[in-house]
């Protein structure tokens, strides 16, 4: 199975991670894939993910994810990585087999997470991934470097 990992980016800002963000007040972005010329891939794999943010300037630091059903999806767990010196950002990365499983692993997401109240900044889906965001600002530069990453990935 794989593991997420955290992204650690070079000269982020260090915050504190708001614990009150309310799943409600999240964004959602499914980037299509529609468009023929970013259309490289129809499968986008962890190494992909490592790649391009090498080409950001983010440097990844893979982060030990906890090995429980919360944070299974379609029997897969994420790969975490950290996005700053203090460890209070954090990208979750979910590698799954398929668009159409992306899909179901959302709603299984969204049905464990109906009656809670999560941290997640954004949640980004593209093709066959989701990748969790929990960052307490969304203005601060490694929140724009991970948008940006992620919207090459279309």
């Amino acid at each position: 199975m794989l593991s997420l990992s955290i992204l650690t980016f070079v000269g982020c800002s260090q915050q504190k991670l708001n614990q009150q963000t309310n799943p409600v007040d999240s964004k959602s972005t499914e980037i299509s894939n529609t468009s023929t010329a970013n259309s490289k891939k129809e499968i986008i794999t962890l190494e992909d993910i490592e790649k391009l943010s090498a080409t950001q300037k983010i440097n990844l630091v893979k982060k030990d994810v906890e090995q429980s059903d919360f944070n299974r999806l379609m029997q897969k767990y994420p790969t975490e990585y950290y996005l700053n010196v203090d460890k209070s950002q954090v990208l979750k990365v979910y590698v799954l087999n398929s668009q159409d499983e992306r899909i179901k692993a959302r709603a299984e997401y969204d049905n464990k997470t109906a009656t809670m109240k999560m941290t997640y900044r954004e949640i980004y889906e593209v093709k066959n991934i989701i990748v969790f965001l929990i960052a307490a600002d969304s203005k601060n530069e490694c929140y724009q470097k991970v948008s940006t990453m992620i919207q090459e990935l279309k």
